[in-house]
């Protein structure tokens, strides 16, 4: 699918890179504080804000669970705010001004996110609300703009992911019912995969290759 394609400067190389690292920083970081919150981590049961809590469902102290969840967002909000700057001085890419925007918009998301959900859950509710609601448009936005360059089965595919992991959640919060923690988990993977997918489908996008390289690079 990538063969060929040209990206209508949705975004550039810089930027599909940024994006990539955001959700690999999102990925380790989530895991870890899932491997160290204070008691066995419950998909079915328990939020991923729960890790970003002083203490457990049961009053357990959380601290180590909560000071890696507030260093992915932390770096989730740092990418951001470079997504935002190249946005803001790339008048070549499609739709900067709104891009621009959206990305200072998901910073404040990911900051405001850090405080403890058991201290103010309205307040982290938002932060979280926003981060996933910018993800969200991001990633229409980028399927859209590329829509008469990629096939329509995968036009059709990663949209129908999107919406029905995104829109599936957010009935079972509001309605509150018993599935919308597994859902949950659902919503986050089926916004980062349809994500990633379209930021890796052009001929600007950042190689899984570059990765490989930088990461060699890195260890010796």
């Amino acid at each position: 699918m990538k063969d060929n394609l040209r990206c209508p400067a949705a975004y550039d190389h810089s930027i599909s890179g940024l994006f990539i690292a955001l959700l690999i920083a999102l990925l380790i970081t989530l895991g870890l504080a899932v491997l160290f919150y204070a008691e066995p981590f419950i998909f079915m049961q328990h939020a991923f804000s729960d890790l970003a809590s002083t203490t457990s469902k049961h009053g357990l102290p959380n601290s180590i669970s909560m000071t890696i969840y507030a260093l992915g967002m932390l770096i989730g909000g740092s990418i951001m705010l470079r997504i935002a700057a190249i946005y803001a001085r790339s008048p070549n890419l499609s739709h900067p001004v709104i891009k621009s925007r959206l990305a200072w918009l998901a910073s404040i998301g990911f900051i405001v996110s850090i405080y403890p959900n058991d201290l103010n859950h309205t307040l982290h509710s938002i932060g979280v609300g926003v981060v996933l609601g910018v993800l969200y448009f991001f990633t229409t936005i980028f399927y859209f703009e590329l829509k008469d360059e990629i096939s329509t089965r995968a036009f059709v595919f990663n949209m129908t992911l999107l919406q029905a992991a995104v829109f599936s959640y957010a009935a079972a919060f509001f309605l509150n019912t018993a599935a919308k923690q597994s859902l949950q988990k659902f919503c986050l993977l089926g916004v980062m995969i349809t994500l990633e997918r379209v930021v890796t489908m052009t001929e600007d996008s950042y190689s899984p290759l570059e990765l490989r390289s930088f990461l060699d690079r890195f260890q010796h």
